[in-house]
């Protein structure tokens, strides 16, 4: 069959030997591809795990800070009821009539004000720390939602979006 066939079935046969080649053509590259999803998949899947452990360390860091923040507001409400307590005290507010018999209720103290003004201070220095403490818990939960959102995502972006994140997520 090397040369021009010479029968019909010869004719036949050169073109089903042509369209079967063309098959083993198709399904050997259909193959390589097979492979090279599979190689895809598979890091993928490495890359989806190291992210989510990530993310679970983040998530896990973010529940520990949210209960010190939780405790911490509560030592700052207690601590801004003892100084306003103190500077009740202190002004001879509404429990003066609590004072030692024959105290008068004369001009507050040089002292007194001090000790107010120290109070005070001590009130806004806490107040503040508590703001920033709000403020990182905040930030820790921006980015959890970015992870979150990367992770929906994940599989619709390409190979140097993925990349790019997966660069930026190591450093």
């Amino acid at each position: 069959m090397s040369g021009s066939p010479t029968t019909a079935r010869d004719a036949a046969v050169k073109i089903l030997m042509s369209d079967f080649s063309d098959l083993v053509t198709r399904l050997e590259k259909a193959r390589t591809e097979h492979f090279e999803l599979q190689e895809t998949q598979q890091l993928c899947h490495k890359e989806l795990d190291a992210d989510l452990s990530q993310l679970g360390a983040l998530v896990q860091g973010a529940r520990v800070d949210l209960g010190k923040a939780s405790e911490a507001g509560r030592v700052i409400v207690a601590a801004a009821q003892r100084l306003e307590n103190a500077a009740t005290r202190l002004e001879g507010g509404p429990t003066a009539g609590a004072q030692r018999p024959g105290a008068g209720r004369g001009k507050p103290t040089k002292s007194n004000k001090g000790a107010s003004v120290a109070l005070a201070l001590l009130l806004v220095g806490v107040t503040g720390w508590a703001g920033y403490a709000t403020y990182m818990l905040y930030e820790q939960k921006s980015a959890v939602q970015v992870g979150k959102a990367t992770l929906k995502a994940w599989p619709a972006l390409d190979t140097a979006a993925k990349r790019t994140i997966t660069v930026a997520g190591s450093q």
